[in-house]
């Protein structure tokens, strides 16, 4: 290796490389500088990916995939199943029928009987809703008040039974009910008290009475339907009415035994209802502006029911079983091996 033989040369020589070093560090951290300041592109080190993370992004895209062939699967079968035969999306009083070429129509029940019925029957829920809110054995000022303009709107009432547009049979069960409450809230008021036994004493007369409005207008709103639902068929005979599908709009507590699911099981008849009537759950408003929302989510849901059957059928080799949690019957088969829980609520 060639040496330096003169020490002024050699410590020169030092000197001018120590110089170009600082130099060059100067410039790089101009460079970095301006990098962060101007935008400039740099490259950065960076450890390469672990395996773990590379298997989770990968079964990301994997599901991703799934999911868009799912959704795909399920425009499809609106478009070749689902809408092959009428389709009737039943929202509380109303309907409206889908037929196979897409025209829609629109029917809505006479409410007026339906709602007499409803109305005279509630006083007896109003009553009981705000003696409820007592805290001890007296009604406090506040139930009070709100019990006195309760029955000021139930004596107002009573003046116009004769004037309803019902038969008088029915005139006199809403008289009677009208009336014992307004009774029963002015004794309440008078003692300031309410109680188990002041309470039956109240209702059990008026309970068959009630009882009776029921009946009336469930009767009111199945012949409705059940006409409307034949003046259809009348009219267009040849729709596919044997692979008819429902969709029931209906609020959060369904209440089992919802009268217009009955009426559609009866109908389409009780064995074959299952894949053909779907219940569509809401928790927010379907009417007015908010009818058309909800209506095409009736639709999907109804679509997705039915593509999920038929992909149960094929792969679980039942028809249900996507109708539960997919992991439910290892769920209900993990907990049956638990002992009995010794978690208590106070």
């Amino acid at each position: 290796m060639r040496q330096l033989k003169i020490d002024g040369e050699t410590r020169g020589c030092r000197a001018l490389y120590v110089c170009v070093k600082v130099f060059v560090l100067v410039c790089l951290t101009a460079c970095v500088y301006l990098a962060a300041h101007l935008g400039v592109a740099t490259a950065q080190v960076t450890a390469p990916p672990d395996p773990a993370s590379q298997a989770t992004a990968a079964f990301v895209e994997l599901d991703t995939h799934f999911r868009r062939a799912y959704d795909d699967a399920v425009e499809h079968h609106r478009e070749t199943v689902v809408f092959d035969a009428p389709v009737i999306l039943q929202d509380l009083l109303n309907m409206t029928l889908i037929r196979q070429n897409g025209a829609r129509h629109r029917f809505e029940m006479d409410r007026s009987t339906y709602f007499l019925m409803a109305r005279a029957s509630h006083p007896v829920i109003g009553v009981i809703s705000i003696i409820s809110m007592m805290e001890d054995d007296r009604l406090s000022p506040d139930q009070l008040t709100r019990l006195a303009e309760y029955e000021r709107s139930i004596q107002s009432a009573l003046e116009y039974v004769e004037h309803l547009p019902v038969d008088s049979q029915a005139q006199a069960r809403i008289g009677t009910i009208l009336s014992s409450s307004a009774d029963y809230i002015e004794e309440m008021i008078a003692s300031g008290v309410a109680t188990e036994e002041g309470f039956k004493e109240y209702f059990e007369p008026i309970r068959p009475l009630i009882a009776e409005n029921l009946r009336v207008g469930a009767l009111e709103q199945l012949n409705q339907f059940g006409a409307q639902m034949e003046r259809w068929q009348s009219e267009y005979p040849d729709e596919d009415w044997d692979d008819l599908r429902v969709v029931i709009l209906g609020m959060h507590q369904p209440r089992d035994l919802y009268s217009l699911t009955q009426f559609f099981q009866w109908l389409l008849s009780l064995e074959e209802t299952k894949p053909r009537i779907v219940y569509a759950e809401y928790q927010h408003s379907f009417f007015g502006d908010d009818l058309a929302i909800a209506q095409d989510l009736a639709i999907e849901l109804i679509t997705k029911v039915d593509l999920d059957r038929m992909v149960s059928d094929a792969v679980f080799d039942d028809e249900t079983y996507l109708e539960s949690d997919v992991m439910g019957r290892a769920t209900r088969r993990i907990m049956a091996t638990w002992s009995e829980s010794d978690f208590e609520v106070n």
